[in-house]
């Protein structure tokens, strides 16, 4: 029989769950994650660590690429479809397990539908699956009732102000009760699909409220949740009765050779583009004419993923590009503190600078640890592929208590706005409670205190002053960055850094 990438009855699964599972994977395919596969790089599994010292760079990204499309080749063309699901589950799975950077909620939804699709059996097999879409909503229900924002409304009242920035009253949080409603109602809205995927009679009204709640959230904050909406949308599927095969009549269109070559030949192209596509002195800190990257990281005490990535900034202090082509600041947030343990560095600020980064991306929401490269999110090897290009001259002078910013931009004009951070370095802090406890955190290139300001033209080029403090804070030793932005943007054009 000829390759029939639109076969669904006769083959080893169900049309439904078959159907399913093409869809996540096409999905998955349009969205890129061909592309988005990371080496390892801070992994969950420590083994993975000596793995990584054997294998040249990018053999194991590769490795999974190739996998990666080979499963779903499997899948789309209807060869072995249930090796095809186990192939993809267990690809992502070890992706999220070699790199924390790479994980994230909606990819293990999807890689457990492909698990639970290839081990399907007659029986049982539909029933796991259903419970899956079931737990999924219960999960996404209880994590918001342990999440301040959402209790609060600030998640919602986050999205207000970034989408709807002209709205009367939204940056003054006039409309925070409308955003605390939207919390809550999401909230009870989640619980509410739970019973309804679970108990069979209430099936179609979940269907029907779930695909009006999924369709709103695109409309309203035009994102769909990383692969959330897509897969969890497909798997509603797993709930319909499948209709009856068509007659041999109804059939006989479906085996021309020269159809099934043609399409097949243009999934393939298709394909083949969406994989493809991917010294003290007065002045103490200079950085230019060459462009000098900033990486931020977004972190908490009270978070267990972060040590390993704040020892793996901690290194930086060793790379000799340091200040010369990267400077890190690492902001600690806040919404670990409400989980047993106060991080000393974390700063409601900060929170909400991740978040503004968030929103700019269109992402359902914040992690720890976080990576951001010249503020775009990084999830894989952060300080690869830095980009170069005359940025203009960066400089900052210690003047008394202030520190007095100048950048000379590289034929651009203005306005710009000016962005410094005080770093500390050895700072120390015996964990007591949370995730971290009983554990002794070091911290480098922590940000102590944070300011902003807009630069203001002068002598040919723009110029600010600042004042920052450590605020107490006992340090090994300080250090300073400072970067620019255009006065409306996050992306910092010029970067640099020094030890103070």
């Amino acid at each position: 029989m000829p390759v029939n990438p639109l076969r669904l009855e006769g083959t080893e699964l169900p049309p439904n769950v078959l159907l399913t599972a093409r869809l996540v994977a096409f999905a998955c395919v349009l969205k890129g994650m061909a592309g988005w596969f990371p080496d390892i790089f801070l992994p969950f599994w420590l083994p993975l660590d000596r793995l990584r010292e054997v294998l040249p760079p990018g053999v194991f990204r590769y490795g999974l690429t190739a996998a990666f499309l080979g499963g779903a080749g499997l899948l789309f063309f209807t060869r072995r479809p249930r090796a095809g699901c186990l192939v993809l589950a267990g690809v992502i799975f070890l992706a999220s397990l070699a790199s924390r950077t790479f994980y994230g909620n909606n990819r293990i939804f999807a890689a457990c539908l492909f698990l639970l699709a290839g081990l399907w059996e007659p029986g049982l097999g539909s029933l796991a699956l259903r419970l899956q879409v079931s737990v999924i909503y219960f999960g996404a229900a209880l994590n918001k009732l342990m999440n301040a924002d959402w209790l609060s409304g600030r998640f919602f009242h986050y999205k207000i102000v970034s989408f709807f920035p002209y709205l009367p009253g939204a940056a003054e949080g006039r409309w925070i009760w409308a955003a605390r409603l939207l919390c809550w109602g999401t909230i009870a809205l989640e619980f509410g699909l739970f019973a309804g995927f679970l108990v069979r009679r209430l099936n179609r009204a979940a269907i029907w409220a779930g695909l009006a709640f999924h369709a709103l959230a695109l409309v309203l904050f035009r994102t769909d949740f990383g692969l959330f909406t897509v897969a969890v949308g497909a798997s509603y599927l797993l709930f319909v009765k499948w209709p009856e095969p068509p007659t041999a009549e109804e059939r006989r269109w479906r085996y021309r050779p020269a159809f099934y070559y043609g399409l097949t030949a243009l999934l393939c192209l298709i394909g083949f583009f969406l994989a493809s596509g991917s010294a003290r002195a007065s002045e103490i800190v200079r950085g230019g004419p060459e462009r000098v990257s900033l990486l931020e990281v977004f972190s908490s005490e009270g978070c267990s993923s972060c040590p390993p990535a704040e020892e793996w900034v901690g290194g930086l202090r060793k790379n000799g590009g340091l200040w010369k082509t990267f400077v890190p600041a690492v902001f600690h947030v806040d919404y670990w503190d409400r989980l047993g343990w106060k991080d000393p560095y974390s700063r409601k600020a900060y929170t909400d600078r991740q978040y503004r980064y968030a929103s700019s991306w269109g992402a359902d929401g914040v992690y720890t640890p976080g990576f951001v490269l010249n503020g775009r999110e990084r999830r894989d090897r952060p300080l690869d592929r830095l980009p170069g290009g005359n940025a203009g001259i960066l400089t900052a002078e210690r003047a008394g208590g202030e520190f007095l910013v100048r950048f000379e931009p590289s034929g651009e004009t203005g306005p710009y706005r000016v962005h410094a951070a005080l770093l500390g370095f050895g700072l120390a802090t015996d964990v007591k409670a949370g995730e971290n406890a009983g554990r002794r955190l070091v911290h480098d290139f922590t940000v102590l205190d944070f300011r902003e300001s807009d630069l203001a033209a002068r002598d040919g080029g723009f110029e600010a002053a600042l004042s920052l403090s450590d605020g107490g804070v006992r340090a090994e030793s300080l250090g300073l960055a400072v970067w620019v932005t255009r006065a409306d943007d996050l992306e910092p054009l010029q970067a640099a850094g020094a030890y103070l």
